[in-house]
This record gives structure tokens, sequence and C-alpha cells, in this order.
């Protein structure tokens, strides 16, 4: 439209540095974005010494008055949250009475004091136990630490004493049904072999020594094995990169008179 006139936009910062040479060339222009009482003072030449004195060092009068109002008004910030997360605190434990509260207040100290345990006993640069090598609590255990915060651990104690009872009547259920459906010797003996650890096992005879009878003849193959090892194991660092000294003392590079010009590698 010939009566619609164009509005022309200012050079991004793109723009300028296209034109400009493009990047690696082009130096972003800092001092434009200044904020001074004159805009012509912005590319003036920042003095270094004033009236015989170093710029570096002047210190405003009022820093100190400053920065003691700027601390107060931090610290009235910080109470004015804290005094916030009290009420807050407070509206939610209303319908409680002094001793309620107060155990409320032992938990949440409790809970405080285990995750900052929890932080100092934790390390990230060591392997992970599995679970079957880390201690496992005790219903003690846990009577003591409840207890420390006040907390009534009979509900607790009746429900593992509970929990118990039902494994222990699940695994002797199991047996008799095994007993019953074994008939005879291999019954029993089957029976027996289930009850028996894994610590009671027999110790598993090592592939190396299969067939083989006695300590002498175990050394003996064991010798007979490295002797046979020896041959291919010299004739393994062949590469490039291994470092292999094939003779210590090369005869042609270690007698006879040296002539003109072979005094550089003796």
């Amino acid at each position: 439209n010939g009566n619609s006139m164009e509005v022309q936009k200012p050079p991004t910062e793109r723009d300028l540095e296209q034109a400009a040479g493009g990047p690696g060339v082009y130096q972003h222009d800092r001092r434009k974005y200044h904020m001074l009482k004159n805009p012509n003072w912005k590319y003036d030449v920042v003095p270094e010494i004033v009236d015989g004195k170093n710029i570096a060092d002047f210190v405003d009068e009022d820093i100190d008055q400053r920065l003691a109002e700027l601390e107060a008004e931090e610290e009235e910030e910080q109470q004015r949250w804290e005094q916030q997360q009290d009420n807050m605190m407070d509206g939610a434990n209303e319908d409680l009475d002094e001793e309620e509260k107060d155990l409320v207040g032992r938990i949440r100290s409790k809970k405080i004091i285990m995750k900052q345990a929890q932080r100092m006993t934790k390390s990230m640069n060591s392997a992970r136990l599995p679970r079957s090598r880390v201690p496992q609590k005790t219903i003690g255990d846990m009577d003591k630490e409840l207890g420390e915060i006040g907390l009534d651990t009979r509900r607790a104690r009746a429900r593992s004493v509970a929990q118990a009872e039902t494994r222990r009547s699940r695994r002797d259920k199991r047996r008799r049904a095994d007993a019953e459906m074994g008939d005879g010797e291999g019954g029993g003996m089957e029976l027996e072999a289930k009850a028996t650890s894994k610590s009671r096992l027999p110790k598993r005879t090592r592939r190396d020594e299969a067939g083989l009878k006695g300590d002498a003849a175990k050394k003996k193959a064991a010798r007979l094995k490295i002797q046979g090892e020896k041959r291919w194991k010299s004739e393994a660092r062949k590469g490039a990169a291994d470092r292999r000294v094939l003779d210590l003392k090369p005869k042609h590079l270690n007698s006879g008179k040296s002539g003109i010009g072979k005094r550089d590698w003796r």
C-alpha cells in the first residue's frame, strides 16, 4: 500500500555483528547502555588520577551507613519470614494440647538430627553394600529409637511378632506337605536336603583339578601348566608398542674400532 509508511526497525546486535565482519571480529559495545547524568559522557576516557588521588581508592563517605541499613533491612526480612513460618505451624497445631505439641516438637527435632546424621555418614565415593551385608535392625533397636521421641511401640511390636509367627507357620506347613508327598527314605532325604543351609553344602570341585587324586597330582599338574605357558608367554610381546629388547648388547654395534662418522651411536 503506497499510503502506509514502513516502520524502520532499529538494527539488532546480530545485524551490527554481520555488518562489522561477523563473529570473532565484531566487539559488543557495552558503553551505550551506561546510564549517566549526561549521555555525552558514555565514551569519555575514565581517569585514573584526579586531583592527585587514585580513583580506585575512592570510597563513599556514607558507605558504612548504607551497609548498616542494608543489613538491618535483611535482618528484618528474615525475622518477618520466621514469624510467618511460626504462624503457619501454630495454625496447624491449634487442635493439639500441650502434650501433643511437645511430642510433635520432639519428633521434628529427631527428624532433623537423623537427616544430618544421614548426610554425614553417606558417602557417594564408595560402593553400595548389598542388602545382605547391611546390618539389619532388631525390634529392640526400633523400641529404643521410637521410645526416645515418645512414641508407643506396643502395636508395632505386636505386629512384627504376628508376622514372624505367620512366616514360621507357613514354613512348617510346607515342610509337612513335602514330607507327606515323599514316600519312604527318598522323601526324608529330600526334606533333609531342603533344610540344609547353603553354608553347609559340599564344596564344589575346581574344573582344573577335576580328575586329579591327591595333592601330589595337583602340584604336578600346576607345575606342568606353568612350564607349558612359558613359551607362548615369551612370544606374546611382539607388537610395535611393546617395549621388547631383542638383544641387550648387539655384537655389530659394540665391537671393533670406530671410524669416521660412527661416533654418534657408540
